[in-house]
């Protein structure tokens, strides 16, 4: 009988939400191979539409993951200010990093220059900084990812020159289909008779 007991998934929706109207939102991520070890950052920026107003790959050499999660923050405040996009939602999957932005915990020596610099930033405009789950955030993992994995730095000002895989996602998340995240729950089994 216990053979037949099986562990019970945890299956939630997670899609991507469009900002509200004259609000721009930055999702971001950093991608590492290792900790520390080759890493890249990505970032994409979107308007109320879900529209691409610029995506970017950078590659970041032997790096730790804060670091690279840091870097891919600090690289998309630095292209919107300069362009004046500074009403903007941020978004990253490393809740530890917004957690440090935030001031709810205090930044790890490695990267506190770069909270320092991405605190100096925020006078430039109104900047709210989330966390999202990394499903909901699947276009700015895979624009990381790109940039480790070719060794590039790169920036993509409209959709045609993104990689196909990157294009259906951003399809997705425009008409809002969700991806799933799925979990084994802890303890809950589910008997299955066979």
């Amino acid at each position: 009988m216990v053979e037949r007991l099986k562990p019970q998934l945890a299956i939630t929706p997670v899609s991507w939400d469009k900002p509200t109207d004259e609000v721009f939102k930055l999702n971001v991520d950093g991608c590492f191979k290792r900790n520390p070890g080759s890493a890249g950052c990505g970032g994409i920026l979107r308007d109320h539409l879900g529209q691409l107003i610029i995506a970017f790959s950078s590659y970041l050499g032997v790096t730790t993951n804060n670091y690279a999660e840091a870097q891919a923050i600090k690289t998309g405040l630095i292209w919107c200010i300069d362009h004046g996009f500074n009403t903007l939602e941020i978004e990253s999957d490393s809740l530890i990093l917004i957690k440090m932005i935030k001031n709810d915990i205090c930044a790890s020596w490695e990267i506190k220059d770069f909270i320092d610099d991405i605190h100096s930033m925020l006078a430039h405009g109104s900047f709210q900084f989330n966390h999202i789950l990394r499903e909901g955030n699947i276009p700015a993992d895979l624009l990381a990812n790109l940039a480790e994995h070719d060794k590039i730095n790169a920036f993509f000002n409209d959709i045609i020159s993104l990689p196909r895989k990157i294009i259906a996602i951003l399809e997705n998340d425009t008409r809002i289909r969700p991806n799933f995240r799925i979990r084994v729950r802890k303890n809950t089994f589910i008997f299955d008779p066979g």
